[in-house]
């Protein structure tokens, strides 16, 4: 079980980048205005399903960018295939056919299923402002 709020590197020791090239989902999380980057990666290279906070590298950028990633299966849309989509925070350019490398920091919380796509996007403000926070006193990575 994993506690929210926790530094995945104390859960996951051996959690090691991931890296994925970004390809066309169903574009909800646009719609829902919480663009999402769906990284083509085999499920079982992703950690548990839930919420995370990450930090994100475009291919050929030296910048880490913060976000948030949901790794699961959709269950509000009613989906079936666990995947990993990156939400980058401050950040709206288009990033099909490019590659993301991902390094999840916290486990912010689990998936869940919601009644509607207002009570959706209400969790998701939640969750970019508590990333957002987290991220503001976290690690880099490459940064020692």
């Amino acid at each position: 079980m994993i506690v929210i709020g926790s530094i995945i590197h104390t859960i996951l020791p051996n959690f090691e980048v991931l890296s994925g090239k970004v390809v066309p989902g169903a574009n909800r999380g646009k719609l829902l205005g919480f663009p999402t980057a769906n990284l083509d990666i085999t499920e079982e290279t992703l950690p548990p399903a839930g919420i995370y906070a990450v930090w994100v590298r475009i291919e050929q950028e030296g910048m880490w960018r913060p976000g948030a990633a949901n790794v699961g299966v959709n269950p509000t849309f009613g989906e079936k295939k666990k995947k990993m989509e990156v939400h980058l925070l401050e950040y709206n350019d288009n990033l099909y056919e490019r590659t993301l490398e991902v390094v999840p920091v916290a486990y912010i919380r689990p998936e869940k299923t919601f009644k509607n796509p207002g009570k959706l996007i209400r969790q998701m403000n939640r969750d970019c402002r508590k990333v957002k926070n987290l991220l503001s006193r976290a690690e880099i990575p490459g940064s020692r």
